[in-house]
């Protein structure tokens, strides 16, 4: 990589282009179809002229497991790991709204765009990563659950 932001979000991504320098830059960026903006924004007040792609959609499966739906439902996770905010929608899709189930479980976000998230919609986190990394999540579940014992 030519270039590895402090923080993993688009505004670390922002930040760091934006410390190089992108007046009359041609900037693209692929993304997934509901992707904060806050990236393309600011490249593009920057003077950066900015082609966007969407890559992907975010969405919940056709097809759940009904096992795990009915695990959730019941209240039977322990814990439920959020990577991003739509991770937190597409759950709140597939349980159509009904998160009461999961008021016992040790929520766990990736960062604090992700817990925003989550608590937005009702599930404030217990855990929040340090930074934005699978490792890290890992990490402060692991602090996390020492902790409780």
């Amino acid at each position: 990589a030519d270039l590895l932001p402090s923080r993993a979000s688009g505004t670390g991504v922002a930040d760091a282009l934006l410390e190089r320098g992108v007046e009359g830059a041609r900037v693209l960026v692929p993304r997934a179809e509901r992707a904060d903006p806050a990236l393309v924004e600011r490249l593009r007040e920057a003077g950066a002229s900015v082609d966007e792609v969407t890559l992907y959609l975010a969405a919940p499966p056709a097809d759940p497991p009904p096992e795990v739906l009915a695990a959730l439902r019941a209240g039977e996770i322990e814990a439920v790991t959020f990577t991003s905010s739509s991770t937190v929608r597409n759950l709140a899709t597939l349980l159509g709204g009904d998160l009461e189930a999961l008021r016992g479980a040790v929520i766990a976000c990736i960062g604090p765009q992700t817990a925003e998230a989550a608590s937005e919609a009702g599930l404030p986190p217990q855990v929040v990563a340090d930074h934005a990394s699978v490792d890290a999540l890992v990490a402060a579940l692991r602090r996390y659950a020492a902790g409780r014992v």
